[in-house]
């Protein structure tokens, strides 16, 4: 298991970057160099001993001292950026309520039958109706209101 002192022996953290920096050669990769990739998924991932971490978690136990108990949360939403003001720790409730919403309508959807917008939003486990609206502005602004209202780690 890596641990926080063997981190710290092989990789350098940029806090204002994010950035990661070789402290020792390895593999394929040369004193300096910058350390990682972004995958698919947009998440910055480094191997170190021969096994993967997300950037995000290395950057936390870097500035801390200690893995995080549970989630790194990215309170932009860009999962790459793993500049330590973009960093909290959270628990899976917590990162999901932070989740990307697409184009502001997550939780808004047009009804055919009802020929109305309708806004829900689900929290603790539980849906909850907020209303149908005949303009699609204000079943938006009622899913953000719920939000503010409901979730701890709402946006930055």
């Amino acid at each position: 298991m890596l641990t926080v002192e063997r981190l710290r022996q092989v990789l350098k953290y940029d806090p204002e970057t994010g950035a990661f920096i070789w402290l020792v050669a390895t593999g394929h990769s040369k004193v300096g160099n910058p350390a990682g990739y972004v995958n698919a998924a947009g998440y910055r991932i480094i191997m170190v001993d021969g096994h993967n971490h997300r950037g995000a978690r290395l950057a936390w136990a870097i500035m801390t001292g200690n893995w995080p108990a549970a989630l790194v949360d990215h309170k932009d939403r860009n999962r790459s950026n793993d500049t330590w003001g973009n960093l909290r720790e959270a628990t899976v409730k917590q990162n999901a309520e932070n989740r990307s919403r697409e184009a502001g309508r997550l939780g808004v959807s047009w009804n055919r039958r009802r020929k109305q917008w309708q806004a829900k939003i689900c929290h603790n486990r539980k849906q909850i109706h907020l209303g149908w609206f005949s303009a699609e502005p204000a079943a938006i602004l009622a899913r953000k209101s719920a939000e503010r209202r409901l979730f701890t780690h709402a946006g930055v």
